[in-house]
């Protein structure tokens, strides 16, 4: 009995979202889109669609960055996060991203190459000063890509923190709701429960968006810096839009 009051009051927790969430313009239409979607779609396609958009992501950055070493926090460990049943320092263990880095052996046959440039004092082959330039240049370009995929793994994998930070947060807050009508007996409804949070994680998603926002252009930032296709911002911004709205479809569908 307990567990359905809980479904319940988180619903009506994220419907009251919809309707007091501030900004308007895009927050609106947002809103909007995610409640049309958990009226017209069961929770179990909204799920699929979760998960659909994490596997084109995965799917895109794969096609684009194919050293890139960066994984996702699985939908069923965000549930945990979002239940207390898996703390932060927990997921950053599991879903630590590895520094990208180029072959050894690559490495290595680019420092002979260099190496063998070396010609006597005043001598000079040309031939041999040719590969060099050629070699260097190389050297450039693989140095060049292992920083931008670098630089894209660091940014993917604070978007990736930033997401489980704030589902922690709203697992908590779910918590603390559930836990305040429980008590109440019957004597607090669950409207008023829903809109004494509603503020909050309204308030919660804002700072995310924003907090997103920064690392979107932190990274553009670095990688016009590098002289490096910028494509991906559109990419992640997209990204994680989506899944932000199919999230909140989702528990909006569980009401």
């Amino acid at each position: 009995m307990r567990n359905k009051k809980s479904s319940r009051i988180f619903g009506s927790l994220l419907i009251a979202i919809l309707l007091v969430i501030a900004g308007i313009g895009f927050w609106q239409k947002e809103n909007i889109y995610a409640f049309w979607q958990s009226r017209n779609y069961t929770s179990e396609e909204l799920e699929k669609k979760i998960e659909l958009s994490k596997e084109e992501l995965e799917k895109k950055l794969e096609e684009k960055y194919p050293n890139l070493q960066v994984k996702d926090i699985s939908i069923e460990d965000e549930k945990k996060i979002m239940n207390n049943q898996l703390s932060l320092e927990e997921v950053q263990d599991k879903y630590e991203i590895p520094a990208v880095d180029i072959d050894n052996q690559e490495k290595k046959q680019v420092k002979n190459n260099i190496n063998q440039t070396k010609v006597g004092k005043n001598q000079v082959d040309v031939s041999q000063s040719l590969k060099a330039e050629k070699t260097s240049k190389n050297q450039q370009e693989i140095e060049k890509k292992q920083k931008e995929d670098d630089i894209i793994a660091e940014h993917i994998g604070k978007m990736y923190g930033l997401k489980a930070q704030y589902l922690a947060e709203i697992g908590r807050l779910q918590g603390v709701a559930k836990e305040e009508y429980i008590k109440g007996d019957g004597k607090i409804s669950k409207k008023e429960i829903a809109y004494k949070y509603a503020a909050k994680v309204g308030k919660l998603e804002k700072v995310c968006d924003q907090d997103v926002e920064n690392v979107l252009s932190s990274l553009q930032t670095k990688l016009k810096e590098l002289e490096a296709d910028t494509d991906i911002i559109d990419i992640l911004r997209s990204a994680y839009y989506e899944e932000k709205n199919a999230k909140k479809a989702y528990y909006m569908s569980k009401m």
